[in-house]
């Protein structure tokens, strides 16, 4: 965070989250501690550096953390859908039509008593708390669920997440992995087909039929949140090294990440940025770069695995007519990205032949 981004923050804190100054400790220097354990200093190293008690330190700490959950429904709101978003106007995911972002779960380590951890022990057989997070194709998060235990299938969260108001509208939807059900709201890779990117450059380049073609879009465009994730642990070092705190107070630190987070986004100008990297067997349009299959750069992507079997949803999206909607809409988007493929195929084809006549 550049020091006019700072400012920006800290001038919202004072002027709708009700950040004061206390006796000793100006808001300044309050906002500046607060950013100090996120990035992952540890109390004791933040009350070192600020020279105050790890107990002043502390109650700033909470008194910051409370301003900011303040204005999250400011920064973290529901995606727009009255824009198509920039990346869907691209000419080879113009049939994702409807797709307001990607979502996914991410685990982040948790701290807890013994009689506590079993439940927050996941698969890899370390404590966490699983985070729910859905963002758009900007890497701003849209919604953010904290606090599920460790052991929670992904799938089971973003069920919490619907009863408690996740974005749904009809005509939109999200991408999600294949750890989550097929509905209108979410759709999903076919399984059994290449998807994840490291497949597709440790395989036959091209794509052979119109469900790996839908596989490697699919993939492409839901892998802003997986370098969403890991942009904000490379960003927060707390996401990666929990201090001991109460277990609430974890969760509203790790929420606090995600908002300033989005404050970033949407005021920082200056960003790195994850290019796009053109892919050599996919058919040039006519301007030559603008139908290319793209592996985006995944130096921040967070480690990716097998979700393993989907969720079966336990609400309206479970019932038959709904998933019969959404494996037509699936096989639609994934024909009509085929047929936008063998065209442009064919118009190439005929360039190259021009070219040899001439």
């Amino acid at each position: 965070m550049d020091r006019a981004t700072f400012l920006q923050l800290l001038a919202l804190l004072k002027e709708r989250g009700g950040l004061r100054a206390s006796k000793f400790i100006g808001c300044f220097e309050k906002l500046m501690i607060l950013i100090h354990i996120l990035v992952g200093h540890s109390l004791r190293q933040t009350a070192e550096r600020f020279q105050h008690s790890t107990e002043t330190i502390s109650r700033t700490l909470t008194d910051v953390m409370e301003c900011l959950l303040r204005v999250k429904t400011e920064l973290i709101k529901d995606p727009g859908h009255n824009v198509v978003p920039e990346r869907i106007n691209q000419d080879k995911y113009r049939p994702f039509s409807g797709c307001v972002g990607a979502f996914d779960g991410t685990h982040i380590p948790a701290v807890l008593p013994v009689n506590e951890q079993a439940t927050f022990r996941n698969r890899k057989g370390f404590l966490s708390q699983n985070v729910f997070a859905a963002c758009d194709f900007n890497g701003i998060y849209t919604y953010v669920m904290v606090g599920w235990e460790g052991c929670a299938h992904d799938g089971k969260v973003y069920s919490d997440a619907i009863d408690h108001g996740f974005f749904r509208r009809p005509g939109y939807y999200f991408l999600g992995d294949a750890g989550y059900a097929l509905t209108v709201h979410c759709l999903v890779p076919f399984r059994g087909v290449r998807y994840h990117l490291k497949e597709w450059r440790n395989g036959p380049e091209s794509p052979q039929n119109y469900k790996e073609l839908y596989n490697l879009r699919h993939s492409s465009l839901r892998n802003v949140i997986e370098r969403s994730f890991g942009i904000m642990k490379k960003r927060f070092g707390i996401l990666t090294n929990m201090p001991s705190f109460p277990f609430i107070k974890q969760c509203n630190l790790v929420m606090c990440c995600f908002i300033i987070h989005n404050f970033i986004r949407l005021h920082q100008r200056d960003q790195p940025e994850q290019p796009e990297q053109p892919h050599l067997f996919d058919p040039p349009n006519q301007t030559g770069d603008a139908f290319e299959i793209e592996f985006d750069n995944e130096d921040h992507a967070d480690e990716e695995e097998d979700p393993g079997p989907p969720y079966i949803l336990r609400n309206q999206d479970a019932d038959a007519e709904n998933i019969r909607a959404a494996e037509v809409m699936r096989n639609n988007i994934a024909h009509q990205l085929w047929a936008q493929y063998e065209q442009e195929l064919e118009r190439r084809d005929e360039l190259l032949n021009n070219i040899g006549a001439e």
